[in-house]
């Protein structure tokens, strides 16, 4: 991908990077249930991938997937559990905080855990 992507620099590959990686959930779940839940998962899924690139190097650390995956198995049964069966006009007013606000919460739980195991030793 490093060869396919060498022209295109800056903020422009940024942003294909970020569309190539949620676009997919954001298909997935509109085929699969309301484009409102879609928008959710997408904002829930791209804030949390953004707080794990973020604490990356923590990742051969014991524990760091258990957190991330206690935290998507999570967010799945809350988002399957929200009813919205038909269409939700609020979607985009309550997808970006709650995203934001997810994308904060798993990035201080994982520097947490950082700081948690660092005093241990």
């Amino acid at each position: 991908m490093a060869r396919y992507m060498a022209g295109v620099r800056g903020r422009f590959r940024e942003m294909l990077i970020v569309v190539a990686q949620t676009l997919p959930v954001f298909v997935v779940v509109t085929y699969m249930s309301t484009p409102e839940k879609a928008l959710v998962t997408t904002m829930a899924f791209f804030s949390i991938w953004t707080a794990v690139s973020a604490r990356w190097d923590q990742r051969d650390k014991p524990g760091f997937w258990w957190l991330v995956g206690l935290v998507l198995v999570a967010n799945a049964l809350a988002i399957w559990a929200i009813p919205m069966n038909t269409k939700f006009s609020s979607g985009h007013v309550v997808a970006y905080p709650v995203g934001m606000a997810e994308g904060f919460v798993v990035y201080w739980m994982l520097g947490w855990r950082q700081r948690r195991d660092s005093s241990v030793r």
